[in-house]
């Protein structure tokens, strides 16, 4: 909506979705997708193809684990089977038919990854530089349960030669140990990593992929296929035995790849090392980009244990983060009243201090919303929800609920006569605007 906004030409992203059939995904997400009428957009603007399943093995003997008689236990097997799947379904030339060069990859369970100017620096940043792949990156706490983003000198030998590779990589806080790697904080007692965290936010030049993944399968190389393939012993598994009809709790784990270390195929080779400064002023093939933590993530990956106020990777804690955001944005705006989000404790007992939810087509960059949303004031326990892509709001003061819906935020597909095909209905469907400078009070 920003780009129609600049330039009066409208656009449909296409969106290629990698479910898993673990817990009823794909059904679920195709659900969704038919209830939500393809939010607005064609079908045709979607595809979505399946992540296999793997068998989840026991760490003490080595044995599948059956979750019913001659059934193994199965898993996904990790998000790097997207390269080999986008291969065999068809993605990538689905993708190049629709004019696509490059591709932003996230996930599902982080919402915070299109915050703001995040995902515009990560983009910009790899079509500038006609980069292969790139990392959005963030600091990351010491002994946090991540990866982390390094740089990677590789020697290697070719003939009677010594050659050098670099390239931005990712290594699972899993490895850390086997590659005698030591956590080290940025200084004294900091509880901040040397290390940035990697954060699955990435940028990737569909081409360049594509040619790792051709030269893998030409060559059954299945290290390419499947980069950064762990065994993953780190986890307690619980399942019924079906012959016995007892609960177990064991250790055990599976096979996983992670689509981040496709990046250790498309390294710069050189006949000599470089020095730290030469690095620095070179354009490799791979990036980096540096972003403020709460704005590139927040996963909501598992559920909170009752009583615990260990928020991390939780979607309490993804919650509090999300308006955390929202407190920065609003003080940007100028709100002179503005409840604290309260601590993580309060947060968790009573509530959030308030609720501010908006519609990424509002921004996202938060430098557009702060020329729509000037002045005003939120009162403790006050809700403003903006689910639209327009508004005009001055001096606004809200105390109790304000919700304003837009069917289609972003415009929808209409369907005319006979013969007449399918025409886009109005760049955005609803907007705001209130010129207000006395109390808008229990407004529902």
């Amino acid at each position: 909506y920003l780009y129609y906004n600049l330039t009066g030409t409208q656009v449909v992203t296409p969106m290629a979705i990698m479910t898993s059939d673990a817990k009823g995904n794909h059904r679920r997400i195709s659900q969704l997708m038919q209830d939500s009428d393809w939010f607005g957009r064609p079908t045709s603007s979607f595809k979505l193809f399946r992540q296999p399943l793997v068998p989840v093995l026991g760490i003490a003997d080595g044995r599948w684990l059956l979750s019913s008689p001659l059934r193994p236990m199965a898993k996904p097997g990790g998000h790097g089977a997207i390269w080999k799947l986008m291969h065999d379904e068809g993605v990538f030339d689905w993708l190049r038919q629709q004019g696509r060069e490059a591709a932003i990859i996230r996930q599902i369970s982080n919402p915070m990854a299109g915050m703001d100017t995040t995902l515009l620096a990560l983009a910009g940043c790899g079509q500038q530089r006609a980069a292969a792949f790139g990392f959005m990156s963030c600091d990351r706490t010491l002994g946090a349960s991540e990866g982390c983003n390094v740089l990677q000198e590789r020697r290697v030998r070719k003939g009677d030669r010594w050659s050098y590779e670099y390239g931005y990589t990712n290594i699972e806080y899993t490895e850390f140990d086997r590659l005698g790697i030591s956590d080290q904080p940025v200084d004294g007692n900091s509880r901040r990593s040397v290390f940035p965290a990697n954060t699955n936010v990435l940028y990737v030049k569909l081409d360049a992929a594509k040619k790792v993944v051709d030269s893998a399968v030409a060559t059954a190389n299945s290290e390419q296929l499947m980069p950064g393939l762990i065994f993953n012993l780190k986890k307690t598994v619980a399942y019924k035995d079906p012959l016995t009809g007892q609960e177990h709790k064991v250790p055990a784990g599976r096979m996983e790849c992670t689509m981040q270390n496709i990046a250790d195929h498309m390294t710069d080779r050189l006949d000599a090392p470089l020095s730290p400064q030469e690095i620095a002023r070179k354009d490799l093939s791979t990036f980096l980009v540096y972003n403020m933590r709460r704005k590139v993530t927040s996963s909501a990956k598992k559920r909170r244990e009752p009583g615990s106020t260990r928020i991390s990777q939780t979607p309490d804690g993804s919650f509090y983060d999300l308006q955390r955001n929202a407190w920065h944005l609003l003080q940007q705006c100028g709100m002179q009243q503005l409840p604290e989000l309260g601590s993580v404790e309060q947060y968790l007992e009573t509530g959030p201090g308030f609720i501010c939810l908006f519609h990424p087509a509002l921004g996202p960059l938060w430098d557009v919303i702060s020329q729509k949303i000037v002045g005003g004031s939120l009162h403790d326990g006050s809700e403003l929800v903006l689910e639209v892509a327009e508004a005009r709001l001055r001096n606004l003061n809200v105390k109790g609920s304000l919700l304003v819906y837009a069917d289609n935020v972003m415009g929808h597909q209409q369907r005319l006569a006979p013969g007449a095909g399918v025409a886009a209905a109005g760049a955005h469907g609803a907007s705001a605007h209130v010129d207000m400078t006395a109390s808008l009070s229990q407004f529902d």
